[in-house]
């Protein structure tokens, strides 16, 4: 029960509902506020889920992948660092990505990963 307890505060936690929300209302600013309410409540659904999933079956999932925790965690580091690094030094002419999405403004970054994993869902 402990565990369960600590999860849920972890996941909490790391969902960080009240440092997202400015984020969300400058991106959401837009769109009518019933509309807004059910896009906050799809993502952070979807994230919770995403979440869940790995917490109850990621190492299944990693030893699957044939990988372990190590390799994950140094990955995800190498890929911060490279996020810390384009921080620190831009580029001098970045090139505009317009994105366009179908339901809403959260959907074109996660297109490329959700988009394989829901073959049934018609936009």
């Amino acid at each position: 029960m402990t565990e369960m307890i600590s999860a849920t505060v972890l996941l909490f936690l790391i969902m960080d509902p009240l440092g997202n929300l400015p984020i969300f209302m400058s991106v959401l600013k837009h769109i009518e506020p019933k509309r807004r309410r059910v896009i906050v409540i799809r993502e952070m659904l979807m994230a919770l889920l995403l979440m869940l999933l790995f917490l109850f079956a990621g190492e299944r999932i990693l030893s699957f992948l044939n990988l372990r925790t190590e390799t994950v965690s140094i990955s995800g580091g190498l890929i911060l660092f490279l996020i810390a690094i384009r921080m620190i030094f831009p580029r001098r002419k970045a090139a505009a990505t317009v994105c366009r999405p179908a339901r809403s403004p959260f959907w074109c970054p996660w297109l490329s990963l959700w988009w394989p994993a829901l073959p049934f869902w018609q936009p």
